[in-house]
């Protein structure tokens, strides 16, 4: 995972922290669910 010091190294950069829920993905699955996400919030579906 991420530490809490490397989320604050990230914001400072300019990232911006988004998350899917409480779930945890395997990161062979984050990928998908996560296009799947953003196509359903777009209206691809």
């Amino acid at each position: 995972g991420i530490s809490g010091a490397e989320l604050e190294l990230l914001q400072g950069a300019g990232a911006e922290i988004v998350g899917l829920g409480p779930e945890v993905f395997r990161s062979a699955h984050a990928g998908g669910a996560a296009l799947s996400a953003v196509s359903a919030l777009i209206g691809r579906w």
